[in-house]
């Protein structure tokens, strides 16, 4: 596998590609427009060009945000190939979540590289990462002191957040 530099719009969705719906990309455009496309899409190559077999809502997003490339790992895949990885990619069960605690401390440790101090700002934050301010907010919460010895607490590391 190698790493080339493609147009979003030179992209096809490939047919085997498991998923089929693709819900509001708002979110996800906004943080490619902050931080371009972090994890290059899965493609192989076809007649027409390439075929996204894994990250086609980052194309979808890079197209919307308007950028000129993107990334991807070019692939020697088969049909058989392709579509494992498609399904591999949207379970669930494969991904390790993040602990609150851990997404508390990196929002801290961002918002110090940034130079802020005390709480950071959910509007601050959101707008550099690309995510909505009240998506910040939440992932903050825990560090409330109202919440310190519950399960809600940042300190404690056996609660995973997913992001949502």
């Amino acid at each position: 596998m190698n790493v080339e530099s493609v147009s979003p719009d030179a992209l096809n969705v490939d047919p085997l590609n498991e998923r089929n719906d693709v819900e509001d990309l708002t979110d996800l455009t906004e943080s490619i427009k902050k931080s371009g496309v972090v994890e290059p899409p899965i493609v192989r190559r076809s007649e027409t060009g390439y075929t996204v077999v894994v990250g086609q809502r980052r194309v979808l997003a890079a197209r919307e945000a308007g950028l000129d490339s993107v990334p991807v790992i070019v692939a020697d895949y088969d049909d058989a190939d392709a579509l494992r990885a498609s399904i591999s990619e949207n379970v669930d069960l494969f991904r390790r979540e993040v602990s609150v605690k851990d997404r508390c401390e990196a929002l801290q440790e961002y918002w110090r590289l940034m130079g802020g101090e005390g709480m950071p700002s959910y509007a601050h934050l959101g707008h550099k990462l690309g995510v909505p301010s009240e998506t910040i907010r939440a992932w903050l919460e825990p560090l409330n002191d109202a919440w310190d010895e519950t399960a809600v607490s940042a300190d404690n590391r056996e609660f995973i957040d997913n992001g949502e």
